[in-house]
């Protein structure tokens, strides 16, 4: 903890929020681990994509990684990058919502049609415990299981064949 906490003024902010939800929830339990004095572990937590410095958060069933980057912003200049600001709150909040929330809705960007970038947008969602992903209607089809579809300003009309599937999502509670 030591270690993290002290780095800068934007680490003691995360570990302060991290301490926080431990105090107020017993369901929370916050540890530090040294990944070159832990060998084993650290095995299991790269296996998860974990890396040093990186949060991981963990249940019984599910699992999420969060990295340095993004507990902050970060500017570059000709000089390099430094912490502009911290994020840490939303993503120490999403990640937990991530582990302990039992339903993950389904969002499908189109593509394939020069559609308008909304990287932002699926950040957010991603964010707030959605899984994202996207498809191009003329080589894929729409998985089942999504519940929301984003057409984002396409430059390129549809074709009748990607129409249909369109269509056949909207009729079946889509």
């Amino acid at each position: 903890e030591q270690d993290f906490a002290s780095y800068n003024s934007y680490f003691a902010q995360a570990n302060e929020v991290l301490k926080l939800y431990s105090k107020h929830s017993s369901h929370i339990k916050v540890n530090y681990l040294d990944l070159d004095k832990n060998p084993n572990k650290a095995t299991q937590y790269t296996a998860l994509g974990a890396t040093t410095g990186d949060l991981v958060f963990q249940t019984d069933q599910n699992s999420k990684v969060v990295s340095l980057q993004n507990l902050f912003n970060l500017t570059s200049t000709s000089s390099g990058s430094y912490i502009s600001s911290s994020k840490a709150e939303l993503a120490i909040s999403s990640a937990l919502l991530s582990v302990t929330s039992d339903v993950q809705h389904k969002v499908t960007f189109i593509t394939g049609h020069e559609e308008a970038s909304l990287s932002a947008l699926e950040t957010l969602l991603e964010s707030n415990n959605f899984q994202v992903n996207s498809v191009s209607l003329d080589t894929g089809d729409l998985d089942e299981d999504t519940e929301i579809v984003v057409i984002s300003a396409p430059l390129r009309d549809f074709s009748a064949d990607e129409l249909k599937k369109l269509d056949v999502f909207l009729t079946n509670d889509g």
